[in-house]
């Protein structure tokens, strides 16, 4: 079995031709198709528990499709659509490393189609979006193609993804607002409200508010524990020359309620990206990151009650034509909570580290 996944991923790695392109359709227009397929290999010091994985404990080698995914969308008219459809892996720095076709991890959490919605814009000014949508919140992708390192950080983790609802844009001049009715943390009856407010003042520069409000009776689900989490957000990114620079600083408020099976508590964190284009074809990219929560009530991060975490992850990466490969080394560390977090091996009984490292590869094609 190991055998022939290794295949498929070698096959999909070299034998893959990126042909990204754009379809004149004489019935609804002009149609953008473009897409990626990569995989990756992560190897971890010490390994997290995590119920979702196929062992108890995770492995402490890892390797998968990270994207096989077609996106085909309409960009223009006033009648436009979004599809995103395939397989993906959303690896976390410090989380366990589960299957791209787990239960209740990566493509499942979603479905094969993440993304699916219809856009109306009758102005330049305004537009309308309706189905499954992207969040407005955080700096990273939930596909790892689009960002700038293979794992995702904390604040990611605790963000939203996608979300099913309507969403109205406003765009005048520096100022772009963005107000939706969704399910929150894709939590299907329960609603919530979510926003963006930015200003760019030019092509290099923006800074943005952007938050989310579920309803307070909101139960966890598979794509978050707690469901319910009030989260306020300030982000800006600025690119001089050859370097890009983002900020991303959040705080979340968890309310106490029965239904939610809920207590009080809240955690804040920021994370800085860094981003230096050595050449055309090189690249090195960073991130430092740094989260902390209450010491009472429910736990938010995911490292338990009062945990604080720092962590850095570092992603030099070459690109040519289509084609991407990157190495990455990342360190967490977790500490001001009682005994350990990390386990020795996947036969450990007891966890005895409080730091995990990891070295990973990612290489595929983006067309």
């Amino acid at each position: 079995m190991k055998s022939k996944k290794l295949l498929f991923l070698m096959s999909a790695l070299m034998g893959t031709t990126a042909f990204g392109f754009e379809l004149d359709t004489k019935a609804i227009g002009k149609l953008n198709i473009d897409g990626a397929v990569s995989g990756f290999y992560i190897y971890s010091s010490e390994l997290p528990p995590n119920q979702n994985t196929d062992t108890r404990i995770d492995k402490r080698n890892r390797y998968d499709i990270s994207n096989g995914l077609i996106d085909i969308s309409k960009p223009s008219g006033i009648l436009r659509f979004t599809v995103i459809a395939g397989a993906y892996n959303m690896p976390i720095i410090g989380m366990a490393l589960n299957k791209t076709t787990q239960s209740g991890a990566n493509t499942d959490l979603f479905s094969a189609l993440p993304v699916a919605y219809l856009e109306f814009d009758p102005n330049d000014s305004i537009s309308i979006k309706a189905g499954k949508l992207p969040t407005m919140i955080g700096y990273e992708s939930m596909f790892s193609y689009q960002d700038i390192n293979i794992q995702r950080g904390i604040l990611w983790n605790m963000q939203p993804a996608v979300s099913r609802g309507i969403r109205f844009t406003y765009t005048k001049g520096i100022f772009t607002g963005n107000i939706e009715l969704n399910d929150g943390f894709y939590s299907e009856k329960k609603p919530a409200l979510e926003g963006s407010f930015t200003l760019a003042p030019n092509q290099n520069a923006s800074i943005s508010f952007n938050f989310i409000y579920p309803d307070k009776s909101t139960k966890s689900n598979p794509t978050s524990t707690p469901a319910n989490k009030q989260e306020y957000e300030i982000l800006g990114s600025y690119t001089y020359k050859k370097f890009t620079f983002a900020i991303d600083s959040m705080y979340i408020h968890v309310p106490t309620d029965n239904t939610a099976q809920t207590q009080s508590n809240h955690a804040e964190g920021a994370a800085l990206y860094v981003s230096y284009n050595i050449t055309p074809n090189w690249s090195l990219n960073t991130r430092l990151e740094y989260a902390q929560e209450g010491s009472s009530g429910t736990d938010i991060i995911g490292f338990g009650q009062g945990s604080k975490e720092d962590d850095i992850t570092i992603t030099p990466e070459y690109k040519y034509n289509e084609f991407f490969i990157r190495p990455e080394l990342s360190y967490i560390h977790v500490y001001n909570i009682p005994g350990y977090t990390f386990y020795s091996s996947p036969t450990a009984t007891q966890a005895t580290k409080n730091y995990q490292w990891r070295v990973g590869l990612e290489a595929g094609f983006v067309f």
